[in-house]
């Protein structure tokens, strides 16, 4: 299982798997600004990126004296193993529960939500 991130990470990591490209602290200072209304300075990004780097999500190298971070891990590969974590630790492994409970939590589904997931059944029961 990938180790799970802070929120503060999770932010970085958003924009950098949102931005499609690699960013320079500056390029992601701005974007947690005006993406997520989030001001944090430099320093901060920073050290946020130092973390990130320790844990294996980003990689740092040089362009033209400007550091660029790049993600190491997708989104999808991430989310898929804090899923089977949260599935395995607090549902028993029971894809069923971790559904119902992520369905009575939100409040429920819209009709075409509910269309998307007897389609996603039907996939999986063929």
């Amino acid at each position: 299982m990938i180790v799970g991130l802070a929120p503060s990470e999770g932010l970085i990591m958003r924009c950098l798997w949102d931005a499609q490209a690699d960013l320079t602290t500056s390029g992601l200072v701005e974007r947690l600004k005006t993406n997520y209304g989030k001001e944090y300075s430099a320093n901060t990004v920073n050290t946020f990126l130092k973390i990130l780097g320790k844990k294996g999500f980003v990689q740092r190298y040089k362009i033209k004296g400007a550091h660029q971070y790049k993600a190491l891990i997708s989104k999808e590969a991430y989310l898929d193993s804090q899923n089977k974590g949260t599935c395995a630790e607090w549902y028993g492994g029971s894809a069923y529960d971790a559904i119902a409970s992520f369905v009575k939590t939100s409040g429920g589904l819209e009709p075409e939500e509910v269309a998307k997931l007897k389609e996603l059944l039907d996939e999986y029961t063929n």
